[in-house]
């Protein structure tokens, strides 16, 4: 879809201004890098783990942050009203776990991959399982994320979505590949400085356009967007108190703590207390976040509560940019500036973080065992640039086959797939960091459950979702030009599900909860009755893991 005259001058000069600034970021630290350290893996992968607190904290926000969150979310909140917010409990409970309980194992082991504990705590099968699933996770959510940046840009700019995807997936790919860990890290900086300033912008605009700060709150009121506090547990409430608190927590547990994007940042610094700084740095920037975003969409309910635009769900916000804000020049620029960096951060974050993955769980062991060698620093660091290009290059290949799959909530789509996958590795993680008596045989028993019932949910609930009357914005008016008002939430939907289809209800925000429990009682049951673990697979829990002898800090592959 393209449709020309959106863009105008200063639209053109502020999104080709962010990505020629990304590409130098890029091109300077490939050029520093030659003249330094030149071109290893461990540089380009980890910084030489010299990295500061600061920018190692944007980062990690920034690497969440994907046009999939920027353009979901305000259409959550215009959908169910603002109690999306009250996941920013969770957030805090995530940020002080990982922090307290994966930090500190994670940086004393000097880990390059993540997945690198999990064969020194249960054995290699489970390490090499984790990164394939990982790979397999990450390269799909990275083209949904590229789909979805290039249908906003399309839209908005005027170009074909085909070249959209071409062009975000190549510029992200080059500037990983030559520029390393430190490019991905100081793009991350530039890029969330742009994304906050956008939405601080748009919304004090979209504020003034609407009267004022008194009317948005009455017609807030009104419409029932406030956040509301239902404490039933049923978990076939979308959003509910315990939905959005505990299950929340978990899938940030899966999408956060145990994520190699995240693990590859605490562990760039030099030392623990760093690193737990650079968290604790991060948490204010991702409460500020999720609160812009949440402010977003109450503004668009605002200024289309009583005349739903027509059109998905997730692009509610590139529609209101064009009729609302598109009379200021530049804005719409902007906008697309906010949502591209948030595209650019997140997949040359994936892209760094699966070459880390693939070479030091996959290529360097390889490598090891066929030639009885380890890899020069010379060639470590041209295999890893050859890695990073090849994964952006199937990034963009995926993201024309994702373009094939059209999905009008695209925030519940994805974040449904990354829990099917990230909440039972989370729970592998969890199980070895918390029960000494965990044993591989235990840990794989119970991935393979939580994977299997966690797919199961996510079929099952996309036929539930295409065969019920699931709520419409602009319900059945929406191919004409009459004016349809946004609904009042529907805060009991799916409830009157029973049985099977009562099971496909439950809130995707529930998925990596169960997910972890299954890997956490089938695993602790099987490694009871398979023989409990070894002593010295005891000493890499939570409860031993300062038992690890300090010398050896470094974990070759």
């Amino acid at each position: 879809m393209a449709f020309g005259g959106y863009f105008s001058g200063p639209d053109y000069a502020i999104f080709l201004v962010s990505i020629i600034i990304s590409i130098l970021i890029g091109l300077y630290q490939m050029l520093k890098r030659r003249k330094k350290s030149g071109f290893t893996a461990t540089e380009l992968l980890t910084a030489g783990r010299k990295m500061q607190i600061i920018p190692v904290s944007l980062s990690m926000t920034a690497s969440m942050v994907s046009a999939i969150m920027i353009l979901g979310v305000p259409g959550e909140v215009v959908k169910y009203g603002s109690v999306y917010c009250l996941t920013g409990i969770s957030v805090i409970t995530n940020f002080v776990f990982c922090a307290h309980c994966v930090v500190p194992v994670f940086h004393r082991l000097r880990l390059y991959s993540g997945y690198q504990y999990l064969e020194l705590r249960f054995h290699k099968s489970v390490r090499l399982l984790a990164s394939l699933t990982f790979t397999v996770q990450t390269l799909f959510y990275m083209s949904i994320v590229i789909y979805a940046t290039s249908t906003a840009v399309s839209f908005l700019a005027g170009i074909p979505t085909s070249v959209a995807i071409i062009v975000s997936g190549s510029i992200c790919t080059i500037y990983t590949a030559i520029g390393g860990f430190r490019a991905v890290v100081w793009t991350d900086v530039f890029q969330m400085i742009v994304i906050l300033g956008s939405l601080i912008i748009m919304n004090i605009i979209g504020v003034q356009r609407v009267g004022g700060a008194t009317k948005l709150t009455d017609l807030i009121t009104k419409g029932e967007r406030w956040p509301y506090f239902i404490f039933d547990p049923d978990p076939r409430r979308l959003y509910s108190v315990w939905s959005t608190v505990l299950g929340s927590t978990f899938t940030g547990i899966a999408s956060f703590s145990f994520n190699q994007m995240i693990i590859q940042r605490f562990v760039s610094l030099p030392k623990r207390k760093h690193a737990v700084a650079s968290i604790y740095a991060a948490l204010p920037v991702s409460l500020l976040l999720i609160t812009l975003l949440t402010l977003t969409g109450l503004v668009i309910y605002v200024n289309y509560h009583d005349c739903a635009p027509p059109g998905a769900q997730s692009n509610m916000l590139p529609q209101f940019v064009i009729q609302t804000l598109g009379v200021y020049h530049g804005m719409t620029g902007l906008f697309v500036s906010c949502v591209f960096c948030g595209t650019l951060s997140t997949i040359s974050s994936g892209i760094n973080s699966l070459a880390a993955v693939m070479y030091y769980d996959f290529v360097e062991p390889l490598w090891s065992r066929l030639f009885k060698i380890p890899h020069s620093d010379a060639s470590s660091g041209k295999v890893t640039i050859a890695i990073s290009l090849l994964l952006g290059t199937v990034s963009i290949a995926f993201a024309f086959i994702v373009s094939l799959y059209n999905s009008s909530t695209i925030l519940q789509t994805a974040l449904r797939v990354m829990q099917a996958i990230g909440g039972p590795i989370a729970g592998m993680f969890i199980l070895g960091l918390f029960i000494p008596c965990a044993n591989s045989i235990g840990a794989l028993v119970g991935f393979i459950a939580a994977s299997l019932m966690t797919i199961w949910m996510i079929v099952g609930s996309a036929v539930i979702h295409a065969e019920s009357k699931h709520p419409s914005l602009t319900g059945s008016n929406s191919s004409t030009n009459t004016c349809v008002p946004i609904p009042v939430p529907d805060r009991t939907l799916f409830k009157n599900q029973y049985g099977l289809n009562g099971f496909y209800a439950i809130s995707y925000l529930w998925y990596a909860f169960y997910a972890v429990l299954i890997v956490l009682i089938l695993g602790s049951f099987i490694s009871l009755i398979t023989g409990r673990t070894t002593t010295s697979k005891k000493k890499y829990t939570l409860w031993r893991y300062r038992t690890i002898p300090m010398p050896s800090l470094r974990i070759e592959p």
